[in-house]
């Protein structure tokens, strides 16, 4: 069916599900620490929508999810959360967003995922980060399948600050065919990458990647850039 909340403004810790069908959110402002998962053909309209801090997003099955008022994205504090676009002509486009920051409570991460042909839009991102405190989190970010591919065009520092162990750090993981776009990123800090020479990542501009773990299989890498590995470990 078809479903508008004609006069929802705030839906704080709320969970859309929607299968087959349209949802309409037209003055929708905030929908922070909740989901929306869109699947089996749905769409959702949210024009002004610009809080999403701490939510995840969900879509498979060929749909597309487009938020033009997201500017940032922000952890807040709060539990894992997942930005997914799964299954072939899968979008999540958030492509006016300029900043994340994955500062989410301990033992907690933030999952950005492209797969099975899906695609996450994120190519105004500048930075990927969180605050400096000593907590268990991290932000992953994967590409896996054939056509799978998330979009960090704008890129230039993933950093991971909070204090822990090389468990929680965050991660780039490109494999199965799948492409990370990052053609500027120069600065990573506690990050690990996991790439098994299937699928898309540049790597010849990394100046700066510290703090991190590199597990390299199926092929050749050249990081012809870098000058600074301290604490990095190759594998």
């Amino acid at each position: 069916g078809n479903y508008s909340f004609t006069a929802l403004t705030n839906a704080n810790q709320t969970a859309f599900a929607v299968n087959s069908g349209s949802l309409g959110l037209p003055i929708l402002t905030t929908l922070s620490n909740g989901s929306l998962t869109l699947s089996g053909g749905a769409t959702a309209n949210a024009p002004v929508l610009s809080n999403i801090n701490g939510s995840s997003l969900l879509v498979n099955g060929g749909v597309t999810l487009s938020l033009p008022a997201v500017t940032n994205y922000v952890g807040t504090g709060g539990a894992t959360a997942t930005l997914r676009a799964s299954g072939a002509g899968s979008v999540l486009n958030l492509s006016n967003v300029i900043n994340v920051d994955f500062s989410f409570a301990h033992n907690n991460a933030l999952q950005i995922e492209a797969q099975t042909g899906g695609k996450v839009d994120l190519r105004r991102v500048t930075q990927i980060s969180d605050e400096t405190v000593n907590a268990a989190r991290r932000a992953d970010i994967t590409a896996d399948g054939a056509g799978s591919s998330v979009d960090l065009s704008a890129l230039v520092n993933f950093l991971d600050n909070s204090a822990w162990d090389t468990t929680w750090n965050s991660s780039l993981t490109v494999k199965n065919g799948g492409s990370i776009t990052a053609p500027v990123l120069t600065t990573l800090k506690g990050v690990n990458v996991t790439l098994d020479g299937s699928g898309s990542l540049a790597i010849g501009n990394w100046i700066n990647w510290t703090e991190g773990v590199a597990t390299l299989s199926g092929g050749n890498y050249s990081f012809t850039a870098l000058t600074n590995a301290n604490q990095t470990a190759f594998a």
